[in-house]
């Protein structure tokens, strides 16, 4: 059992390794449900990449959840731009990119901590609405997200070609 207090903070070049971990297990967890994640450390080193990338592309932050020195949790955050055809108030939103918690660590309150970090990161920017993304067969996640006050948007659709 932790004895520390959970806090949250942005993530450092030093984190690299535990948050990758993380990107792993998130991969694993995903390929269970889906079948098409790869589940190799590669995998998640790359996922991770292409993570920081997008984070700094997009004026965002990975930010981590740490306890008694453990990182227990990550969540990545973007600013995303709208089409024009979207109402110019809600043009510029936050995007929750990723969002895991280590097993044995969920059902705490750590992924709720990690998105009322997301929604006060949104409003710092005065921005209007704040995204998630979820998968179909995940639907754990969605009740959880569901409850924190996120609704269905849009659907994304898929053809298996092979």
């Amino acid at each position: 059992m932790s004895t520390g207090a959970l806090v949250l903070r942005t993530a450092t070049p030093a984190d690299r390794e535990a948050a990758i971990d993380l990107i792993q297990s998130l991969n694993r967890f995903e390929n269970r449900l889906t079948g098409d994640r790869l589940e190799t450390r590669a995998a998640a080193d790359a996922s991770f990449t292409r993570l920081m990338e997008r984070i700094a592309a997009r004026r965002g932050r990975l930010v981590l959840a740490e306890e008694d020195g453990r990182i227990v949790g990550l969540m990545g955050f973007t600013i995303e731009q709208d089409e024009p055809f979207v109402r110019e108030e809600l043009r510029r939103y936050g995007t929750v990119t990723d969002l895991v918690v280590a097993e044995g660590w969920r059902g705490r309150g750590i992924g709720r901590r990690l998105l009322e970090e997301a929604e006060r990161l949104a409003r710092a920017e005065g921005l209007g609405r704040l995204s998630i993304g979820v998968l179909d067969a995940n639907d754990a996640a969605a009740r959880i997200y569901g409850a924190f006050g996120f609704k269905d948007y849009v659907r994304l659709m898929t053809k298996d070609l092979r």
